[in-house]
C-alpha cells in the first residue's frame, strides 16, 4: 500500500500537468511514451521481443502514431509514417525470410497499431468544436479509474458472487455494480463542477452522462478482464514494475484502452454538452 501511495503521489501531479497543458505538444508526448511502454510490455509478456528489427520498428511506429493527426486532420508526417513502416516491415520479412515467422511480424504489427490508436483518441477529444475536450478526457479517466476504485472497495465489503472466477478471481458482481454506481456519482460531480465553471455557456445532458457513466464502468471492467486474460495466458502476475505497487503501464491503463475510444465516439455522435 505504501508503494501504491508513493506512486500515486508522483503520478497524479504528472497527470495534472499533462491535463493542464492538454492542448499542447506535452500531451502528445505523454500519449506517445505510454503507447511505447504499453506495446513493449505486451511484446515482453507474449515473448515476441526475439526479433530485434521487428521490435525496433514496432516501437518506433507506436511512438509516431500519436503524432500523425493534428487539429485539422492527418499531417504530412502522418501520411508518411504508415507506408514507411509497412515498407520497412516488408523488407525485414524478405531479408530474414529463412528465420522469421509470420506471427513474429503480425502480432507486433497489431500491438503497435491498435494500442497507440486507442490511446490517441484522448488526443482527438481535444478538438471539440465547443471547447469541451478536457471534459471528455476527465470523464474517460473517471470511468477507467474511479469505477475501479469503487468496485474494489464495494467488492471487499460486500462481494460474494464471483464475476469471472477463472480470469480474475477477486472481481465480484457486487463490486461491478458498486463501481458503476460510484462512477455515475463521480461523473455527475465532474459534470456539475464543469458546468459551474463554464457558467451555463453550454447545456449538459445529465441523463446521458448517467448512461455514459454506467457503460464506461462496464467497459473499464471489460478492459481489465481482457488484460487479466492476457496475463494468465502468458503466465505473469503484472505486465511490468515501472509503477511500484501498481505493476506496469498496462496494469494501470488497460481500462483506458477500452474506455477512451468509447468516449470519443460519444463526443462525436452523442455529445454530452450542446
Amino acid at each position: 500500500m505504501k508503494q501504491r501511495l508513493l506512486t500515486a503521489a508522483i503520478g497524479l501531479p504528472v497527470l495534472l500537468l499533462v491535463l493542464v497543458f492538454h492542448k499542447t505538444l506535452l500531451m502528445d508526448i505523454a500519449v506517445s511514451v505510454v503507447s511505447v511502454l504499453a506495446v513493449y510490455e505486451l511484446l515482453t509478456a507474449t515473448k515476441y521481443l526475439q526479433h530485434l528489427p521487428v521490435t525496433v520498428l514496432s516501437l518506433l511506429f507506436a511512438a509516431c502514431l500519436p503524432f500523425v493527426r493534428r487539429q485539422f486532420g492527418i499531417t504530412t508526417f502522418g501520411y508518411l509514417v504508415i507506408p514507411i513502416y509497412l515498407l520497412l516491415l516488408a523488407l525485414v520479412m524478405l531479408r530474414f525470410h529463412r528465420t522469421i515467422r509470420l506471427e513474429q511480424v503480425c502480432l507486433p504489427l497489431s500491438f503497435s497499431a491498435l494500442v497507440p490508436l486507442s490511446f490517441s483518441t484522448l488526443l482527438y477529444m481535444r478538438y471539440d468544436a465547443a471547447g469541451n475536450g478536457l471534459f471528455y478526457i476527465l470523464i474517460t479517466f473517471a470511468c477507467a479509474w474511479l469505477s475501479d476504485a469503487g468496485a474494489y472497495f464495494v467488492g471487499r465489503a460486500f462481494g460474494k458472487h464471483k464475476l469471472a472466477p477463472e480470469i480474475s478471481p477477486k472481481k465480484t458482481i457486487e463490486g461491478a455494480i458498486g463501481g458503476a454506481v460510484f462512477n455515475v456519482i463521480c461523473c455527475l460531480l465532474i459534470g456539475l463542477i464543469y458546468a459551474a465553471i463554464r457558467s451555463g455557456e453550454h447545456h449538459l445532458s445529465y441523463l446521458l452522462l448517467i448512461l455514459v457513466g454506467i457503460i464506461g464502468a462496464l467497459l473499464a471492467i471489460l478492459g481489465d478482464l481482457v488484460a487479466s486474460f492476457i496475463k494468465r495466458q502468458c503466465g505473469i502476475k503484472d505486465f511490468g514494475d515501472i509503477l511500484p505497487g501498481h505493476g506496469g503501464i498496462l496494469d494501470r491503463f488497460d481500462s483506458v484502452l477500452v474506455v477512451a475510444p468509447f468516449l470519443y465516439m460519444v463526443q462525436q455522435v452523442f455529445p454530452l454538452i450542446s
